[in-house]
């Protein structure tokens, strides 16, 4: 996981235009939903045409889900998943992920509070790329071979209970923000937070005050970051990029070889050989590049230290 700018990208039209879509259905699910708080049986929006014979029990959240919007997303996340960064939009569409749950809401007693953050769901600042893996609760394998019941799916817990704010008339990041216990990739800085494992595992990291990341902790439950497939993969790229630092070392060695021997001629080509070899592997770290946090982690403190950069 990365931190991503989301001032990098404009801020889709049709979630802000008063007369757009977006915003009518935003006016509705208020609506349906101050209706249910208020005991009252909700009335369907006239656009939605549910037969007579089917009552509509559940609010439909569709606006959100446009090409635009989704294609915004692709350019802002890389086209890669915003929690786990596998690139997706080679093999799927990738899921457009509410960070705070739209219609109801696992909280950190695993309990269901229904209604979630309705007013958010077209909110550019909750809107994020997902991969299905990370978004959907789904049975999966995890690095030790068991199956698992993991995915983020509806879950957002908090610290405690007292920090939960489900008013659509209120500024819920800031009144929530002492008590978030996820990750926010457009928010929080996931390198101060995630540690990345040699044998391609993640785990907590320690942060200045002395106590383990609970944000970490949460993050990489909820969002499956454990599972045996994003594990292996993460340990092919720490092989890939452990195998390019071994011929780097090789080939400062002949360079100090070179240099005591005064052959400048092998000098230069040996450091030609060193620069192609330091961009090759400053490719890892690219932002648009898969599991680029694990490449920043390794790479970036080996040039440093050697003095490579």
């Amino acid at each position: 996981m990365i931190f991503i700018d989301r001032n990098r990208i404009p801020v889709p039209q049709e979630l802000t235009d008063p007369q757009g879509t977006a915003q009518k259905e935003k006016a509705e699910a208020i609506a349906w939903f101050t209706a249910i708080k208020k005991g009252k049986a909700p009335i369907p929006p006239v656009k939605k045409k549910t037969p007579a014979s089917k009552p509509k029990t559940t609010f439909e959240f569709k606006a959100y889900n446009s090409k635009d919007i989704k294609r915004a997303l692709k350019d802002l996340f890389y086209g890669k998943c915003a929690y786990c960064e596998t690139k997706i939009t080679t093999v799927t569409v990738g899921d457009i992920e509410h960070f705070r749950p739209k219609g109801e809401i696992i909280d950190e007693q695993k309990k269901k509070l229904i209604p979630g953050y309705y007013w958010l769901a077209y909110d550019w600042n909750n809107l994020l790329l997902s991969c299905n893996n990370c978004n959907r609760k789904t049975t999966q394998e995890t690095a030790n071979g068991n199956e698992e019941g993991m995915g983020k799916g509806n879950q957002f817990p908090l610290l405690e209970h007292k920090y939960r704010c489900l008013d659509d008339t209120k500024d819920v990041t800031a009144l929530e923000e002492e008590g978030r216990l996820l990750l926010n990739p457009c928010i929080d800085h996931p390198e101060e937070h995630l540690l990345y494992l040699e044998n391609g595992a993640i785990q907590a990291k320690v942060l200045k005050t002395g106590e383990v990341s609970k944000k970490a902790e949460s993050s990489i439950q909820v969002y499956a970051l454990y599972r045996k497939p994003l594990v292996d993969d993460r340990l092919e790229l720490f092989q890939a990029i452990k195998f390019q630092i071994s011929e780097m070392k090789e080939i400062f060695d002949d360079m100090i070889e070179a240099t005591e021997k005064n052959d400048m001629a092998r000098l230069n080509k040996l450091e030609g050989r060193m620069k192609r070899k330091i961009a090759f592997l400053q490719k890892y770290e690219n932002d648009k590049s898969s599991y680029s946090a694990l490449a920043k982690q390794v790479i970036t403190p080996f040039l440093k230290e050697n003095g490579l950069i």
